[in-house]
């Protein structure tokens, strides 16, 4: 553990320093006794390591930009849970045209601990499979009730608004979209007819979710819907007039 400790704490502090921290630790053991003799004395100084070690791993991924994904457009729970109660849009994309190593499923299989062994491997033995098994354990490791996302990842050096690297196919809008996003999406991708554009509905009165494509020219040409409360205001107060003149 101090070896592992000492060779992570390498990344960002120089020998010296990552000496006199493992020393800390291990003075600070001493409040309750000897290490190299007392069991209990031991297992503390060890989950003081542990923790650094799980600290310092956290810090050095967590620079990397993470994107998540999904196979599902019509999952019910994913509109709900990331599209503002079904307000949003979910945006659909390409991603076979150019390489992308680091994109690859969640395993909801995957153990979530990763071991102390392994991450020795990584950094003191420099295994390059050591290092990868860990990364894909942090990234790309989740429980099982979360299969229904059917996510996918890709991991980047860095986190951050960045290009994604993906060609849009289609766009869907929300049972609740509002008509002025839909408009405003159809004119800004009035020089590309090939991004598809699609309005969800629910199947039947069901909560299956189903797809339309949406008539661009329709839109472009009609532009927003008025309420009708608005567009026949004045044959409704007419007819209100009209009841309420005595006779």
């Amino acid at each position: 553990m101090e070896h592992l400790c000492y060779a992570m704490l390498l990344r960002v502090h120089s020998e010296d320093q990552a000496r006199a921290e493992i020393n800390n630790y291990r003075y600070l053991s001493s409040e309750y006794g000897d290490f190299r003799t007392e069991p209990g004395v031991e297992d503390y100084l060890k989950r003081i390591l542990a923790q650094r070690i799980k600290d310092e791993l956290e810090q050095e991924f967590g620079l990397r930009g993470v994107l998540s994904l999904s196979e599902r457009w019509n999952s019910v729970l994913m509109w709900s849970h990331y599209a503002d109660q079904h307000r949003g849009v979910c945006i659909e994309f390409d991603t076979s045209e150019i390489e992308h190593p680091t994109l690859k499923p969640i395993d909801y299989r995957a153990p979530r601990r990763i071991r102390a062994s392994d991450l020795l491997k990584w950094k003191h033995e420099q295994s390059a499979a050591a290092e990868q098994l860990i990364f894909d354990t942090y990234f790309f490791a989740k429980a099982g009730a979360w299969r229904y996302e059917r996510e996918w990842r890709e991991v980047v050096l860095e986190r951050g608004v960045s290009e994604s690297g993906f060609r849009v196919t289609a766009i869907y809008f929300g049972l609740q979209c509002d008509p002025a996003i839909v408009l405003s999406v159809v004119k800004l991708l009035a020089s590309d007819p090939d991004v598809k554009l699609y309005s969800i509905f629910s199947m039947d009165g069901s909560f299956r979710l189903s797809r339309r494509l949406i008539d661009r020219q329709q839109i472009e040409c009609y532009g927003l819907k008025i309420p009708a409360a608005i567009e026949f205001k004045d044959v409704f107060l007419n007819e209100i007039a009209v009841a309420n003149t005595p006779e």
